[in-house]
């Protein structure tokens, strides 16, 4: 219903007819996996981190869960979406991240939609650092996980920094 909203939002009020959506957890094969399906999800976390560190890319988080979600952790507790939300900071603008958890009942317009729920970009932190963050975040694959979204994290990071020109925040 959110996505659902902010989408008409979007198409009404701006000159875009049409989006693609990448829905982390729901556009990758889960556990369980056909040997096929396992090979498709090694390939997306081959490169996994350009969909967040992409200049291009909206990042939409949905950071808070619905009254009955199946997973209730706090999305600020989540260890993937901590990754994700760290790597969308680090070069994308402030105007294409939206915390859409902060969607009120004045969100009626594209125009709205941002001033409410603009990101305010904080600067990256080191590898080190992150991964030591990650410790007190909940994985559902436990320390497998963790140690992905450490390397991804370290990965990213270093390709954004080398890259960057300018680091404004």
């Amino acid at each position: 219903q959110i996505l659902c909203r902010v989408l008409r939002c979007l198409f009404e009020s701006t000159p875009f007819e049409d989006a693609a959506l990448f829905i982390d957890w729901c556009s990758l094969y889960q556990r369980p996996r056909t040997p096929e399906q396992d090979a498709s999800f090694a390939r997306a976390m081959h490169d996994v981190h350009i969909w967040y560190l992409h200049q291009g890319i909206r990042a939409w988080m949905l950071t808070k869960t619905c009254d009955g979600a199946e997973l209730c952790t706090p999305y600020y507790q989540r260890g993937w979406p901590s990754f994700e939300m760290a790597v969308c900071e680090m070069i994308t603008q402030s105007s294409f991240l939206l915390d859409l958890g902060l969607l009120d009942d004045t969100c009626s317009s594209w125009d709205r939609i941002v001033a409410t729920c603009r990101l305010r970009r904080r600067p990256p932190v080191v590898p080190e650092a992150f991964e030591d963050s990650l410790q007190e975040k909940t994985f559902t694959h436990g320390q497998v996980d963790c140690t992905l979204v450490a390397q991804k994290y370290a990965q990213a990071f270093l390709e954004a920094i080398a890259a960057a020109e300018e680091l404004a925040f």
